[in-house]
């Protein structure tokens, strides 16, 4: 089997398992695929014979696609970037959050109650 159409069969075989990543919310596993999408279609176009032929030619259309599939996954990953970015902000924010109502429960949980002496201002002597 001639290297291109390999090339071609593994680039189906990841397109095939990038949905399945997708539906079960895989997001590291779908960047590490895209990365391979995208190592697979560079190697796929520098396989392909450069010929001075119109551009309406088999080879052009076809590396016509595989540039426009190459700058898809690009774009799928700069999403995934994005998102990633977005959900680590919603953490930290989350989490300062979370910090806050700590301190507040510790200093409802640590005020002078109403009926205490040190409240109402007494010293308690011993």
């Amino acid at each position: 089997m001639p290297v291109t159409r390999r090339l071609l069969y593994s680039l189906e075989t990841l397109s095939g398992q990038e949905n399945a990543l997708i539906d079960a919310g895989d997001w590291p596993a779908l960047d590490e695929l895209l990365d391979r999408q995208i190592a697979v279609t560079r190697g796929l176009v520098a396989h392909l014979p450069r010929r001075r032929e119109p551009a309406a030619s088999a080879d052009a259309l076809l590396r016509a696609r595989l540039r426009q599939f190459h700058d898809g996954c690009v774009a799928r990953v700069r999403q995934l970037a994005a998102i990633a970015a977005a959900d680590k902000n919603s953490l930290r924010a989350l989490e300062t959050l979370h910090r806050q109502l700590c301190a507040v429960k510790q200093s409802y949980i640590n005020r002078p109650r109403s009926g205490s002496p040190a409240r109402a201002g007494l010293a308690v002597h011993a």
